[in-house]
């Protein structure tokens, strides 16, 4: 009996990452979430006719009835849709925004290091216990009341 070793496939585990999303993936999102939301709104209708019969019959003078009307519970939600879009409108504007900051932040160049010792004194340690912490793979920090960093190794 052969004893192989087996190596593991190079696109092993299945990943989607970002680079490499397919496009279907996006489709499917989108048609999932469409169903959904078509879902809720079968669901709710009949809920929302129910909550809203005694507004109707009181201020417009409309007969409470059990049956559908997509007309009458699209046209009451019609200002919900209203802030709704102005919603996505602004979360759409603030997303672009911080798209456009992140590549502008991409393109600048990093900022300088700072000196060990200067780096050392803003974290509140020695140079010397800043370098050996950072060799250790697994390591517990205590911070005193005044600020002071004192690492122990795991």
């Amino acid at each position: 009996m052969s004893h192989e070793h087996h190596r593991p496939k190079a696109d092993w585990p299945p990943l989607i990452v970002a680079d490499r999303e397919p496009r279907w993936l996006w489709w499917r999102d989108f048609i999932f979430t469409a169903a959904a939301w078509l879902l809720f709104g079968a669901l709710v209708e009949k809920e929302f006719s129910f909550l809203r019969a005694l507004y109707r019959e009181k201020v417009e003078h409309l007969p409470v009835t059990v049956h559908s009307h997509w007309g009458l519970f699209t046209s009451e939600l019609r200002p919900d849709f209203v802030v709704i879009a102005v919603l996505l409108l602004f979360l759409g504007g603030s997303g672009a925004i911080t798209l456009r900051r992140r590549r502008r932040g991409f393109l600048m160049s990093p900022p300088a290091p700072l000196a060990p010792a200067a780096e050392a004194q803003r974290v509140g340690m020695a140079e010397g216990d800043l370098s050996v912490a950072r060799g250790l793979r697994i390591a517990v920090l205590h911070v005193d009341s005044g600020g002071r960093v004192r690492v122990e190794s795991r």
